[in-house]
């Protein structure tokens, strides 16, 4: 005798609980293979697959810590902080927190290299998901009153750090991730014709950021500073940090 179907939220839930815990499977069809292990193939196929979407979303830090220690890291991350949405999109959102939480202590600097790290490639990845500034004409550029319509993109994040980071951001992959020296660097990643970029800023530059940040304008830039803004405006025009604002 057929046994009556399981209402399916119930049967969702069993079967979550049964896949991250375990527990008793006699709710599944038998037929084929004992039904604890057909779960834990399943199991263990969405584990290689969450393991491949870090290691695409982290690579130089994959390469900085080698296969092994990053996959380690990946399972204790997906352990305590399990897939919630829909999407895996947000799935690493949280392994800086992670490996900050786990971090060794002590007062070496090169402790704090694989976090900050783990910040710098998820920041680029949320520039790449952010709406871009791939339709302005650039036109705009050359217009009378560019300096005063100029505003930042929501394209343009920036993180402080204490290593300069760039030069790992925008590597090929072929290269070794290994900690460059210690010293206060600012890291700005932005999008552009649907690239992400990350270059470091100057302090200077990173000051004209906050003010854009903050809701100021380029044609009200302190005296002291205004034989400046022609080098800011060729790099922000390059790296896609401007965008106009709409004319009153």
């Amino acid at each position: 005798m057929r046994r009556p179907p399981i209402a399916l939220r119930r049967l969702q839930l069993r079967f979550a609980e049964a896949f991250r815990a375990g527990g008793e499977l006699d709710w599944i069809a038998p037929g084929g293979a004992p039904a604890q292990e057909r779960l834990s193939i399943y199991r263990e196929g969405v584990a290689e697959r969450l393991l491949q979407c870090l290691r695409a979303e982290y690579p130089a830090l994959r390469r900085h810590l080698g296969d092994e220690l990053f996959d380690l890291f990946s399972r204790g991350y997906l352990e305590a902080f399990p897939p919630r949405g829909y999407t895996l999109g947000a799935l690493g959102d949280r392994f800086a927190q992670y490996l900050a939480a786990t971090r060794p202590a002590g007062a070496d600097p090169l402790l704090d290299f694989p976090i900050q790290l783990a910040r710098a490639e998820r920041l680029r990845v949320e520039v790449a998901r952010l709406p871009g500034i791939e339709g302005d004409d650039p036109a705009w550029f050359d217009e009378e009153d560019a300096l005063e319509r100029a505003r930042l993109t929501p394209t343009v994040r920036w993180l402080n750090t204490t290593f300069p980071l760039a030069a790992l951001l925008e590597g090929d992959g072929s290269e070794t991730a290994d900690p460059p020296q210690s010293r206060p660097a600012t890291l700005v990643v932005s999008r552009k014709g649907h690239r992400v970029v990350a270059v470091e800023a100057t302090d200077w530059q990173a000051r004209w950021l906050i003010r854009l940040k903050r809701g100021g304008h380029l044609n009200r830039t302190p005296r002291e500073e205004a034989a400046l803004l022609p080098l800011f405006w060729d790099r922000a025009r390059s790296l896609g940090w401007l965008t106009p604002r709409e004319r009153r």
